[in-house]
């Protein structure tokens, strides 16, 4: 079993309603799509990686201190998953939601996160596109029948980064072992 990836994601910058655009019911509709591994400022700034989807990160000294991306997946049996484990690669830093629910941060601070919150640490050689995981125990209700939000934050460690970089790739487990598994890495993801 497996959740249809490899598909479109939404993506954006901008200061957008923290309690809106994380959101399954977001109006995403105007946003950019682009497989994935997404970000900017050209194809070969992250080490190690090819990025599949140039994006508007700002100007050379201005970047956005943030951009914004949006995957939505269908489940079946939603109820019967106990834990999604994430695979984030970033560059610089990330929060992670899932139907408007934080599930995971890296490389980011604890607290509240704003548009203009950085990194603590920029992301530098091989650790621009290594794999970061999560791991979250889904509460009852967080994993819905049907079409499920990821949504992801993408912050950079300061207004004069050189790049901005991310892929994920999300696996569902049931008890029984049953993995499903989605990626935001080779077909269309949303931009905005």
């Amino acid at each position: 079993h497996s959740f249809p990836t490899r598909s479109s994601s939404d993506l954006g910058h901008g200061s957008y309603n923290t309690s809106d655009w994380k959101h399954p019911n977001c109006a995403d509709g105007a946003w950019g799509t682009g497989p994935a591994m997404l970000g900017g400022d050209s194809a070969n700034d992250i080490s190690g990686e090819t990025l599949q989807t140039i994006m508007d990160i700002g100007p050379g000294g201005g970047r956005y201190p943030t951009v914004y991306f949006r995957k939505p997946f269908s489940a079946s049996n939603a109820g019967d998953y106990t834990t999604l484990t994430i695979g984030v690669k970033r560059d610089d830093g990330a929060v992670l939601y899932l139907n408007g629910r934080e599930i995971g941060r890296t490389n980011m601070a604890a607290g509240t996160i704003t548009y203009s919150t950085f990194t603590p640490a920029p992301m530098s050689g091989s650790a621009e596109s290594a794999v970061n995981t999560i791991v979250y125990t889904l509460n009852p209700g967080d994993l819905m029948n049907g079409t499920n939000v990821l949504a992801v934050e993408l912050h950079q460690s300061s207004l004069g980064s050189g790049d901005l970089g991310m892929d994920v790739q999300l696996t569902g487990t049931k008890p029984t072992g049953d993995r499903k598994s989605t990626r935001l890495n080779s077909s269309h993801t949303s931009i905005s």
